[in-house]
């Protein structure tokens, strides 16, 4: 199968015949300076079911609700029965029948042994046997005796999902296996496949067209090589120019490392046992004379992190915990506050302090514990050179550069954006460019297939950079000056020439190895104090960079609270005690997209624009405005101090409207009232799919687009539209052609508003099967969201009404008012304008959510760890 990232905001866009999927990580280079805001408790009437929580907003980012909660926990005995079908938030995952079933006693917030059990049930999926084992889905290898095979299930794809591969061509999977073609036959119909894993073969044979391939292994110890590990189906063949291709699908995997539960089992998790729970269940217990105390104020898990219990200060109010992102230690110690500690860190030894692939760094400071510092002679952080491939790296603060020049005591570094291998293909055709970083493109001018030689130009921005012919086989560079020697020697751009083929309309030429860095170099003058504020940066050794406390500076510790040692990568927290403490990791954080001091003294003036503030509106073609006053005495908004508006604009001839952070179609507004229909996927005519008769592109909302019939000839298409299965429209076009598909979504009786529109671009014909390719898909929601002028039901306390003629605002209602939180966190109007207040209430503003997709509660709070809060 040949896909295309239908993702409107990827960057550069591939045909890729070798993997599923296609990641490009743009990283940017971010540098903070240290910044400490501090962090407050939340105690009000909207905090989630009145827990004592905590809001800490540029320090620290933890975001939980509860997933299921109770009252009055505290005046005696309450029962918790827990199922997955009652309760799917805290049991997650799919296909769970798991259940949890507890009572504490309230008056000392205890869970004794007799009145504790987890138990899960087996099912079976597929003709095979499935368990979900504490929020993780395993297949059950074996459960015939007291032992338990479990083995995780890590690729589980259908006939739909498939892969394109040729000779030679390894598909990598995980836990080192590989499948590699050996040989195609394809006027025999079979293929010779291989299996590895870290580059030794464990199995090979021969499979024809139609057969289904399965390599065995034996994981339940009965020595028999009889338990499937991987398997997929051989769906066909083709006849290439160059190479020949066999077409998978269905690819399935299961780990061999095998999770073994030896019933009864009292060594996987302290304190428990697990013991089999009728003839397919397993069921953890509290081990006899064990409890569970459980801490007000505080959190603590039940049998494992899946399950995390809060409670109120009070011991009244509390529930399991879901977690959509969390702080834990990277690496952290005890007993700091009763002298010195000493901190020696390297990559080697602590991954998770330095995350970052090939890193040498390491960090080495001494912690005063009854004062909470870091002096100025205790603190360096190192980070050494490396070669791959014959490129020099480095990683700095957790970003992997490439070493432009370090010959002199400048050091140039350039960060690596795109780094693919001879497996990374990308097929392109003459005039199709394919988009890169930094307004980079590479273009194909002209393909000489007799010849084997392509014309290639790569540009920035629209203008051309550089262009030249290049050879199959051959390796195309583009350079630039990078280093400042005034010499273009420095490699930007790089690609191999794999092959060329001869298709109907156009030629095509595949390469593949990209590798780009970035022109944006960083440039660091040893010694150099600007970087980062209170440090120095000098070179350590020959081929190495050192960051040390600047002379006369030092670190000072929060007692619960969090600081950054140098930036964001490593930030360090402290209980409130001053006795436990370590690196914290991140995978996320909230932060300021816009703020304001003094707020407590008097009116403070909110007047926000996306023009001027794109943080705060975050949507593209945002013509949104936010205007408000607080009455900061008091830390409230009143009714005629609030307004948010928002303006429609075109695009593409199409009305749009950018509505709390989300861009909709205006399928109609003539009237009072508003049709607005959700833009879902929006490509243009650079974003292709290769579509055939019995492959049809699943889009969301149940839609399908199934072709029917290619006539390779006559350059037409016969397609049909699917909703559920039910045919919603079907008809030929032609090559050339839009194909637009039409609903009723303003309520006129007409369908006269297009859902579904793309272009035919062309047609194939193939060995077993003919191929379309079909570019610009746009599709737009049949969810239509009707906002009726004047509009007070959507959201309570406000009241929606038009702007002008082609804009809506949204106010509060008369005799309303917004009560800001001194320390915590409400909504204005919804989550996309959180408002943040320190416990002062002098320092606050609208927070900006870098997940996005995640589950927010009208407060954010935030634990550190199981042993403490953040005060």
């Amino acid at each position: 199968m040949i896909e295309f990232n239908q993702d409107k905001y990827k960057l550069y866009r591939c045909l890729n015949y070798f993997k599923p999927e296609r990641i490009l990580i743009v990283f940017t280079v971010i540098f903070f300076t240290l910044l400490t805001v501090s962090t407050v408790s939340a105690q009000a009437n909207n905090t989630p079911a009145g827990i004592d929580v905590e809001v800490s907003f540029n320090e620290i980012g933890i975001s939980e609700y509860y997933a299921y909660m109770q009252k009055n926990i505290s005046r005696g005995d309450t029962t918790w029965n827990l199922t997955a079908a009652d309760y799917p938030d805290v049991f997650y995952c799919e296909g769970s029948m798991e259940s949890l079933d507890f009572v504490i006693n309230g008056p000392v917030s205890t869970i004794n042994d007799s009145n504790f059990v987890y138990r899960t049930l087996a099912y079976e999926r597929d003709g095979c046997p499935f368990i979900v084992w504490l929020g993780n889905n395993f297949t059950i290898i074996d459960n015939e005796t007291k032992d338990w095979y479990l083995s995780e299930l890590i690729i589980n794809k259908n006939i739909n999902d498939a892969h394109l591969l040729t000779v030679d061509e390894p598909l990598l999977l995980p836990e080192g296996f590989a499948i590699t073609v050996l040989e195609i036959d394809v006027d025999g119909g079979e293929v010779w496949i291989s299996v590895s894993q870290d580059g030794e073969e464990k199995y090979s044979s021969v499979s024809g067209v139609g057969e289904e391939f399965i390599y065995m292994e034996d994981l339940n110890e009965n020595n028999n090589e009889d338990n499937w590990v991987l398997r997929f189906n051989i769906e066909t063949v083709f006849q290439g120019m160059n190479s020949n291709i066999v077409k998978i699908n269905g690819l399935t995997m299961r780990s061999t490392d095998v999770v073994t539960i030896e019933t009864p089992d009292k060594d996987i998790f302290e304190g428990y046992i697990i013991t089999e729970f009728g003839t397919s269940g397993l069921q953890i217990k509290l081990d006899t004379g064990e409890k569970i105390e459980l801490i007000r104020g505080g959190v603590v898990n039940l049998i494992c992190k899946m399950f995390r219990f809060g409670l109120d200060t009070d011991g009244d109010v509390g529930g399991i915990l879901k977690n959509t992102n969390y702080w834990d230690y990277a690496y952290m110690q005890k007993n700091i506050i009763k002298g010195d500690t000493i901190w020696n860190l390297t990559a080697a030894d602590y991954p998770d302090v330095f995350y970052c692939e090939g890193s040498m760094e390491s960090l080495d400071f001494v912690i005063n514990g009854p004062v909470s510092t870091i002096n100025d002679s205790n603190f360096v952080y190192r980070t050494l050179a490396y070669e791959r491939d014959g490129c020099p790296f480095i990683v700095l603060l957790g970003d992997n550069y490439t070493i432009v020049d370090n010959e002199t005591e400048d050091w140039y570094l350039s960060k690596l954006i795109i780094n693919e291998n001879i497996n990374d293909a990308h097929l392109l055709t003459a005039d199709e460019p394919l988009l890169l970083p930094e307004g980079f493109a590479i273009t194909v001018l002209e393909i000489d297939v007799d010849g084997g030689e392509v014309w290639i130009s790569v540009s920035q921005d629209g203008e051309e950079k550089y262009s030249s012919v290049s050879g199959v086989g051959e390796e195309f560079i583009y350079m630039e000056d990078l280093n400042e020697n005034n010499n273009e020697d420095n490699w930007v751009l790089r690609f191999n020439i794999e092959t060329v083929f001869q298709g109907m309309n156009s030629n095509i030429v595949k390469i593949n190895g990209l590798t780009m860095r970035s022109t944006d170099v960083v440039t660091i003058e040893t010694p150099d104090k600007d970087i980062f504020e209170g440090y120095i940066i000098t070179e350590f050794g020959t081929s190495g960079l050192q960051i040390k406390l600047d002379t006369g500076e030092k670190i000072e510790l929060i007692r619960g609270g969090v600081v950054n040692l140098i930036c964001k990568m490593f930030r360090f927290g402290l209980d409130t005690d001053g006795d436990v403490g370590g690196i914290l990791k991140n995978t996320n954080y909230w932060d300021y997209a816009y703020m304001q001091k003094n707020i407590i003294k008097g009116d403070t003036i909110w007047n926000l624009t996306a023009a001027d503030y794109p943080d705060v509106f975050y949507c593209e073609g945002s013509m949104e405005s936010l205007d408000f006053v607080i009455n900061g005495p008091v830390s409230t908004i009143n009714d005629s101090n609030f307004v948010y508006r928002t303006l429609a604009y075109e695009r593409d001839g199409c009305p749009f409207i950018v509505l709390l952070g989300d861009n909709y179609t205006i399928v109609d507004n003539e009237t009072e009232d508003w049709y607005l229909s959700k833009l879902i996927i929006n490509e243009n005519i650079n974003d292709a799919h290769l579509l055939t008769s019995d492959k049809p592109l699943l889009l969301p909302e149940g839609f399908t687009i199934k072709v029917v019939e290619i006539d390779v000839d006559s350059g037409e298409v016969w397609i049909s539209i699917l909703q559920d299965g039910e045919v919603k429209d079907s008809s030929v076009r032609g090559v050339g052609e839009e194909f637009i598909y039409m609903e009723d979504l303003n309520e006129n009786n007409n369908e006269d508003n297009w859902v579904l529109r793309f272009n035919i671009e062309t047609v194939f014909q193939g060995m077993n099967s003919n191929i379309v390719k079909i570019n610009g898909l746009t599709m737009r929601s049949t969810d239509v969201v009707t906002i009726e002028t004047p509009d007070k039901d959507i959201f309570e306390g406000y009241i929606i009404t038009e702007f002008g003629t082609s804009g809506l605002q949204i106010k509060l209602d008369t005799g309303e008012k917004i009560e800001l939180i001194r320390g915590g966190v409400v909504n204005l109007i919804c989550k996309m304008f959180r408002f943040g207040l320190d416990a002062d209430g002098d320092v606050g503003g609208i927070l900006k959510n870098t997940n996005t997709q995640g589950i927010w509660n009208d407060v954010t709070y935030s634990v550190i760890s199981n042993d403490f809060k953040i005060k």
